[in-house]
Parts: structure tokens; sequence; C-alpha cells
């Protein structure tokens, strides 16, 4: 098999044909399978990935969960289901733009056996469909795993493909328990573990689209809910920086980063102080470090 495709779905009834439909409409040479994972939806979600089971067997795999697992552990599962080579992600509200989104990814990775993981340039819809906007980068590059934690660069997981050996060493590497119980197992963790044990690269292509809501797991209109968002972001990035070999310096810059953060905005402020916070309290303790580099 060439690529699986991930798709974790829940309560998707009004978004999860127009994702399935842009995988199925892909013009590509070679092999690949669409694994989908309805996590004990309420609405009409199982049928209709029932129905596309039906029409295309060969092509689509789904898993139905009698009970809701969370996303994280719905894309735990959903990778170790993986038999492709390459592994293609694209969330139950995304749709790809180009039919040979695929193919060119494929072909990349063909011919860069250096490189783990693909992203490049999206487009921003809202619920209807309607662009917001279209982001890029100025050039096509490496990006570095300083660069994507201090959130110069953002990915975003419908543009993403990677080599599934990776993604199965990572999981065997990783604590991924952690990850799962605090939520954070998804495309930043993955980018995180790439830029750290492999090279990301980012093509000059809009390929996908991004369905920006605004309510959903990964966006609030609520003030605390924000907060919970942003504090789990930060405790990924946080634990990430403490299980890993990475230069010191690195990691300074990088907490440095998140104490202006902390400090600046807003919703933070009467949540907790900045001067006790756990980041200002390593920065302190790596520069005491009499091993300073």
């Amino acid at each position: 098999m060439d690529i699986s495709v991930i798709i974790p779905a829940y309560n998707s009834e009004k978004f999860i044909s127009k994702t399935i439909e842009s995988v199925l409409y892909q013009k590509f040479e070679g092999t690949f399978e669409v694994l989908v994972a309805n996590d004990a939806s309420t609405d009409s979600t199982p049928v209709i990935i029932s129905d596309y089971q039906s029409k295309y067997p060969n092509i689509i795999k789904a898993t139905v969960r009698e009970n809701n697992i969370g996303y994280s552990a719905n894309y735990y599962d959903l990778i170790n289901k993986a038999s492709g080579k390459y592994l293609a992600v694209l969330d139950h509200d995304d749709v790809w733009l180009s039919d040979v989104k695929l193919q060119k990814q494929f072909n990349f990775l063909e011919s860069h056996p250096e490189i783990g993981m693909l992203c490049g340039d999206v487009k921003l819809i809202d619920e209807e469909g309607n662009e917001e906007k279209v982001v890029e980068r100025e050039t096509e590059g490496v990006l570095s795993l300083t660069e994507l934690m201090m959130e110069k660069t953002y990915l975003y997981s419908p543009t993403l493909m990677m080599r599934t050996s990776v993604l199965k060493r990572m999981v065997d590497e990783e604590d991924c328990s952690w990850y799962i119980e605090n939520k954070s197992f998804y495309d930043d963790m993955w980018a995180f573990y790439f830029a750290y044990k492999s090279k990301i690269y980012w093509m000059k292509d809009c390929l996908a689209a991004y369905r920006n809501l605004k309510n959903s797991g990964c966006h609030s209109t609520k003030v605390n809910e924000q907060f919970e968002l942003s504090k789990r972001y930060y405790k990924l990035k946080l634990h990430f920086l403490l299980t890993h070999d990475i230069i010191i310096s690195e990691k300074e810059q990088i907490f440095l980063n998140e104490y202006d953060k902390l400090y600046k905005e807003s919703y933070y402020k009467g949540e907790m102080s900045v001067r006790s916070s756990k980041s200002y309290r390593i920065i302190k303790l790596i520069r005491s470090l009499k091993f300073w580099k």
C-alpha cells in the first residue's frame, strides 16, 4: 500500500461527505486506503460513513466506536492501523482542493528520502466553505523545531503527508499515553517529533482547505476555553522540551518566547502569575546551570 489516508470523525454530518469525496476524486497512480474512524457520533455521521464504505469497500475501511475516546486516542488508533508507506491526514471538516494532492506529495517524498514530513500553503474557509484567507510561506524549505515552537510557522493538518515508518517509530519511542491523556496527540506533537528526529519540508502549493469553525476542538469564542486551549498547547511544548535532548540555548529562546506570551495575552491575566509560572522558573534554572552553552 502506497498511502494511508486517516480521517477521524465526530458529529460531522454537515461536512464528512465533502471530506471523503475530496479523497475519492484523487488522481493517484498508486494504491491508497482511507481509514475513517467514527468516534461515537450522535448524529448521522456513522450512516454516511457506512454508505461510502458500501460503495467503495476496497478503499474505505471504517471503524465505528460505541464509546467516545477523544480525538487524540482516535488518531493514535488510526496511525497504528495504517499500512501505507506514507500517511496523509484529513480531519472530518477539511477538504483537499487539488485532485493531484496525493500524487504531488508522493512524488516529492519518493525523490527526497531525507524528508519525513511534507506540509504547505493552505486556504482557510468558514463553516459555509467561503474563503477567509490563504496562509502561505514566502519560500519553500525545511522547518526547524525552534521555528515551529515559537509559532513563526504553523502547520495545517490537511496539508500533511508523512513517512509512516517515522510515525510508527514515534509511537514506539514517545510516551504516547501522556500525550493522549493530555489531549495532545495530534499534528503539533507530530511536527515537533519530525522536526527533532527527521525533517519537515514546506511546499509552495495550496492543495488543501482548512475549515475555521468558531467553536471546535481547536477553536473557541469563549475566553475560558481559549485559555484552556492555549494552556494545553503550552503544556505540550513544555513537556516536549523537557523530555528531549535539545540544545539549551534553543530551550531558553523558546521559553522566553512563552514567557512573553504569558505576559502579553490578556486571557492569562488573573489566571496565573508570570513570575511564578513554570516557564519563568525553568528559565532561571537553565541560566544557572554550570554547563550552560
